[in-house]
């Protein structure tokens, strides 16, 4: 049995959508409220304004994809590190071709509002230091077992993730 929407999450779709297309500034609470088909009044008693709806968007796309990096980048060391390595490229740029959030996400972070750049900016830079960390222990697993001959972890871990 399919369970019911609630109205916040169809608000958060339908500003997914509308932000989207329009852009931060082009969306008004009236577009938002239009497209759910309730009144503005109505809207505000779910959120209490545009940057609200539009940073809880933004908290369900960086959740989603901290579960996808923790997931993909967990190390068991059941497959070397090269293809661990050769998963995690596949993997990653699969998901980031395939899933809306990440597209939302590309586009409010090279074009974002400006009262939302440095949250935009915190979030993504926290999501980056996460990826690298993951992806420098695995290089430092590959260079122990003698797989890797590398002289610089760290920048070779960040050179990785800016390939992604």
């Amino acid at each position: 049995m399919k369970e019911k929407k609630t109205t916040k999450q169809i608000i958060v779709e339908k500003a997914i959508d509308l932000f989207s297309v329009k852009g931060y500034s082009g969306t008004s609470m009236e577009d938002i409220a239009g497209a759910v088909g309730i009144r503005k009044a109505s809207l505000y008693s779910h959120h209490s304004g545009k940057e609200e709806i539009f940073t809880t968007i933004f908290d369900q796309i960086v959740e989603e994809y901290m579960t996808f990096l923790g997931e993909l980048t967990r190390d068991d060391g059941s497959a070397s590190a090269a293809d661990k390595l050769r998963t995690i490229f596949r993997e990653y740029a699969h998901f980031n071709r395939s899933n809306v959030g990440m597209k939302f996400w590309d586009r409010f972070y090279y074009f974002p509002p400006e009262p939302l750049k440095d949250y935009i900016y915190d979030k993504t830079g926290r999501t980056g230091e996460f990826m690298e960390e993951r992806l420098r222990a695995i290089f430092e697993r590959g260079v122990k077992e003698k797989e890797f001959v590398c002289k610089d972890i760290p920048n070779t871990a960040t050179a990785f993730y800016y390939l992604l």
